[in-house]
């Protein structure tokens, strides 16, 4: 069911995804029910409420219980899988979202001990840039850029952060 909503994600039927991968977390929650021991079932519902919460913040309408429901889902995930840093991810980008930039910030840079990833970089420069942070941020920008330009692999969530981070602040001269 997961790598079904990813592809009806990717053709722009997001309710349908959504819905593909509701129901994914809710057959993975029925398998720990039965075994709650289950190492595979736990990291796959880490996934897809990781997944899911990172869908819903970047959602179209970003109504306010949409935002919640992402912050519910990636903390939600982190507590399922704390050494994910998709998960530590999807949790900065749900606070972001929520306007919260002070947990954004911190979630953003646990990811980065986890992981060196330039989505991180771009959601921690758009808190710290919101928090008055303006050097911190450019920093931070001018990392996540640096990282992309040196080959790291790019999805369109990050190309998206990219584009709204580099809207949100110019680079300085």
């Amino acid at each position: 069911l997961h790598q079904l909503g990813l592809l009806v994600y990717a053709q722009g039927k997001l309710a349908e995804a959504h819905s593909l991968l509701e129901q994914a977390i809710r057959e993975e929650v029925l398998a720990l029910q039965v075994r709650a021991d289950y190492a595979v079932a736990r990291s796959q519902l880490a996934e897809h409420r990781s997944r899911l919460a990172r869908w819903s913040a970047n959602a179209a309408d970003r109504k306010t219980e949409t935002i919640a429901r992402a912050v519910r889902l990636a903390e939600q995930s982190v507590d399922s899988a704390p050494d994910a840093s998709a998960c530590w991810t999807a949790l900065a980008l749900a606070h972001y979202r929520s306007g919260d930039w002070k947990a954004a910030a911190v979630a953003a840079e646990h990811a980065l001990t986890l992981a060196d990833a330039a989505a991180d970089h771009f959601i921690l420069a758009m808190a710290r840039h919101q928090q008055g942070q303006l050097e911190d941020a450019q920093s931070h920008l001018a990392q996540a850029l640096g990282l992309i330009s040196n080959g790291d692999s790019i999805d369109s969530e990050t190309e998206a952060l990219k584009a709204e981070a580099t809207a949100l602040m110019p680079r300085a001269p």
